[in-house]
């Protein structure tokens, strides 16, 4: 509710671009943390649930958008979007060249995972599951150590999918 004032207060001109960037950022932070810890599900649902259908604007701006306006507009969303985009690629094609040692790719795995969380995906959706899966298991090996042959043809699917589930998510916002 509280979004869904800053929003129209916004559209209204009743608030500052710099003061609204800082509020709405607070509240997207705030959002995504919450879907994170609680079991929300659904966000569409919960809103039915707790009467918060009169509350179009926060919605847009919280799970289909997941960025300020003046963010959005400014081309920033897009930067993130081929951002995320690169370092699925960028970790395909290291799987291919078969360049899987944990040095050679950990830090591409993380960079991915930052860029994930950055969008209003569910917790629990593949693309971030699945690379949170790769980023546990390489944390637990050594810096020197390689992946065997099977654990490259698995994680060469797991990011095959994870980039098809968010494909599918820019789809819906």
């Amino acid at each position: 509710m509280t979004t869904e004032a800053l929003e129209r207060l916004y559209t209204r001109d009743g608030i500052s671009k710099t003061e609204y960037r800082e509020h709405c950022k607070k509240l997207i932070t705030q959002f995504r943390s919450t879907l994170r810890l609680e079991n929300v599900g659904d966000v569409r649902s919960f809103m039915d649930k707790y009467c918060m259908n009169n509350c179009p604007l926060a919605y847009h701006r919280l799970v289909e958008v997941g960025v300020p306006d003046a963010e959005e507009s400014n081309g920033s969303f897009n930067k993130l979007i081929a951002e995320t985009v690169q370092y699925f690629i960028t970790i395909s094609d290291c799987v291919k060249l078969r360049m899987v040692a944990v040095d050679e790719i950990h830090s591409l795995f993380d960079a991915l995972m930052d860029r994930l969380k950055s969008f209003t995906m569910s917790p629990d959706s593949e693309a971030i599951t699945r690379v949170q899966k790769w980023l546990g298991k390489l944390n637990t090996m050594n810096v020197y150590d390689k992946l065997d042959e099977d654990q490259e043809r698995q994680m060469a699917f797991d990011i095959g999918l994870a980039y098809e589930t968010f494909y599918k998510y820019l789809g819906t916002i």
